[in-house]
């Protein structure tokens, strides 16, 4: 059996790699031989067999590669999530927020900078107990409380980016070339069962209406590290700008490629509203609030290590990517397109993966969830009387200039966490699984630097305000997209209590 590196020779890999090394030996191929019968590349296959790679979808092809049967691919995704949690459990130590980023943070000179950019009548900085927050929201009007794809617009498109692509002639011509050596060093990382090029729906246009303030969203297909190396890569040139004089606001001379995108799209609030010159992957987060005792909790949650952007900021659950499965081929067809550009189907599966730890959209069997409806754990959400699923609006971040669906998921029976929590536990094993918060979530207190507080809710008391500190809350520990779902959710909770 190959060596492992220092760190990953744990009981639970060693047991998943040698049932797999079994399953080559019954087979009698060689890594050569899988890769080319259709399976993993000799690369990944030696990443699987060195203990370092527990991908589902990798290991899935090399056990219909060499001919598993159904009974061994069911052992395979036994042995193959408990390798993932002990993997997850013996990771290195959590490492400190990067220096500039951290000192940006500490002044008001990014704030100011995007105050002096954009428009504050259209655009305002929100304003969230007492602090200012570098993104703006949207409210819906009341009458649209009730439809949750209300935001989603038209579909302007049907093909799919090409994934991992290596050829840097083929980087998008209208994209600032500069994104590319970010997205070549994504993709020289690879993919692994916690990060990978998925599809997305990504922002085309953004209408806003002028006399209700609705909001439409027009997506055309993306990929998600296109949008890192073309959007998020925004939110660093900022901070890296302003690090070294943090109450200083700085100008776009400072930020070629913001000062580059804006003048592609015809000026700064223009950039705010069009995805062109980039892939702006659209995100969804729900704010899950709960009726308590004291008032009200909001499930408020540090993002692990593991995360690609904002990690150990606190954030809510469910949270991610507005994006569809991986498609069988690059067109989308009309059935595919009905089935997934929904936000309620988001939502679903962020809930299941979140909040049940079902990795990866993966099903109890390994399998992707296509019909997340369908899980026991949606069924009781949508069973459940005192639970109900709201849209509250649009926010829009003025560091990546990424739009997210705002929601709303409020539950008016203080007993009811406990009760789910139970019942979940019941059923786990049985069909069903227990709530366990999932791997883009810190598990426990002693996994977070130093200076980072560990939270699991936001207390509200019955005027929805902060009970005690609001250490969670603080700008430089609080990921800007959830200090906008909380006001918007908390706006919505206020009328109907």
């Amino acid at each position: 059996m190959p060596t492992k590196p220092d760190g990953r020779n744990t009981p639970a890999v060693d047991a998943f790699v040698q049932f797999l090394e079994r399953l080559r030996d019954t087979a009698g191929m060689t890594y050569a031989e899988i890769a080319a019968a259709g399976g993993p590349s000799e690369r990944t296959l030696t990443t699987i067999f060195g203990g370092e790679n527990v991908s589902w979808n990798s290991v899935k092809r090399m056990c219909a590669t060499v001919g598993a049967t159904d009974s061994e691919i069911r052992e395979a995704v036994r042995l193959r999530n408990e390798a993932a949690r002990e993997l997850k459990r013996s990771s290195k130590a959590p490492s400190a927020l990067p220096d500039e980023r951290a000192r940006a943070l500490r002044g008001a000179g990014y704030l100011e900078t995007l105050r002096q950019l954009y428009n504050q009548q259209r655009f305002p900085l929100l304003h969230l107990f007492g602090a200012d927050m570098p993104i703006c929201a949207f409210p819906t009007p009341p009458d649209r409380w009730d439809d949750v794809e209300s935001a989603v617009g038209d579909l302007l498109g049907r093909d799919v980016p090409t994934r991992l692509e290596r050829d840097k002639s083929r980087w998008p011509g209208d994209y600032d070339e500069r994104g590319w050596d970010r997205y070549a060093e994504l993709v020289a990382a690879g993919e692994n069962n916690r990060r990978w090029d998925g599809p997305t729906w990504a922002l085309d246009t953004m209408h806003i209406d002028s006399a209700t303030g609705a909001v439409r969203i027009d997506c055309v297909p993306g990929r998600y590290y296109r949008s890192l190396a073309t959007s998020e890569l925004l939110d660093a040139e900022l901070m890296n700008a302003v690090a070294d004089d943090p109450d200083r606001p700085v100008g776009l001379e400072r930020l070629p490629r913001r000062a580059w995108l804006h003048q592609q799209a015809g000026g700064p609030d223009a950039a705010l509203l069009t995805g062109r010159h980039r892939c702006a992957a659209v995100s969804v987060a729900a704010a899950v609030v709960m009726r308590r005792a004291h008032g009200y909790d909001v499930l408020l949650t540090p993002r692990s290590e593991d995360v690609e952007t904002h990690k150990f900021f606190n954030h809510v659950i469910p949270a991610g990517i507005f994006q569809p499965l991986e498609p069988g081929g690059s067109h989308l067809s009309d059935h595919f397109v009905d089935a997934e550009f929904t936000v309620r189907r988001t939502f679903e599966r962020e809930y299941i993966e979140e909040l049940f730890d079902a990795e990866n959209y993966a099903d109890v069997g390994g399998e992707p969830i296509l019909t997340p409806a369908n899980e026991p754990e949606i069924q009781r959400l949508r069973d459940e009387p005192s639970a109900k699923l709201y849209y509250t609006g649009v926010s829009l971040n003025l560091l990546t200039l990424r739009p997210e669906i705002c929601l709303l998921l409020l539950i008016t029976d203080p007993g009811w966490l406990e009760r789910e929590t139970a019942t979940a536990a019941e059923l786990s094993g049985r069909g069903g699984r227990p709530m366990h918060y999932g791997w883009e979530i810190v598990q426990r207190e002693r996994d977070m630097p130093p200076g980072h507080s560990f939270a699991r809710v936001l207390s509200l008391d019955t005027d929805l305000r902060p009970i005690g500190g609001q250490e969670t809350l603080r700008s430089d520990l609080l990921v800007p997209n959830a200090a906008a779902a909380i006001s918007l959710a908390l706006d919505v909770v206020a009328a109907k209590i």
